[in-house]
């Protein structure tokens, strides 16, 4: 799966959670993801930044040239880290 060249934005809502996931809910294989190329600024319902969320069950996720601490903001939104490591590159 390829999750490449997005611009997600999101202000605090209640059916707002995550801006990019991965998480396998199906007995098939999920490998070989790459998120790669987006800009991520999202808020959950809390009103925390949540642009990536990794469910752990799809191998090592390869990210590349990713912001996901974009420089535009949506108003009411709190800057917080990704919960994905970033890369060297980033």
């Amino acid at each position: 799966m390829q999750i490449t060249d997005n611009r997600l934005f999101a202000k605090k809502q209640s059916c707002a959670n995550v801006g990019i996931y991965a998480w396998n809910q199906k007995a098939a294989s999920c490998d070989r993801v790459e998120v790669r190329g987006n800009t991520v600024g999202w808020t959950n319902k809390d009103g925390v930044a949540n642009p990536c969320w990794d469910g752990g069950n799809c191998g090592a996720i390869r990210l590349s040239g990713d912001d996901f601490k974009s420089a535009y903001q949506v108003p009411g939104i709190s800057k917080g880290g990704p919960h994905w490591a970033q890369p060297a590159d980033f």
